[in-house]
């Protein structure tokens, strides 16, 4: 599960007492960047309006690729993780 590997990267800086290490700077950078691309990527698909926007969304031509690359960066974003 990416998400709970990110919050499991994030949870201990939380939970302790006094400043961030340069680990955690760098980890938290790291994230950071990982979030920009995700926003970044979403950007790219704007919700239909219109009154058939349950149709188009349901055949998945503009969303799903989205998706797809969202999951991928995701998933690298991860995996990146020490």
């Amino acid at each position: 599960m990416p998400l709970q590997k990110i919050n499991e990267a994030l949870e201990p800086m939380g939970n302790r007492a006094g400043a961030l290490t340069d680990e955690d700077r760098i980890r938290l950078t790291s994230i950071a960047t990982s979030a920009d691309r995700l926003a970044a990527i979403l950007k790219d698909y704007t919700p239909p309006t219109g009154n058939d926007r349950f149709r188009q969304m349901q055949a998945g031509v503009d969303w799903v690729p989205v998706v797809q690359r969202f999951i991928n960066e995701l998933n690298d974003s991860a995996a990146s993780i020490q």
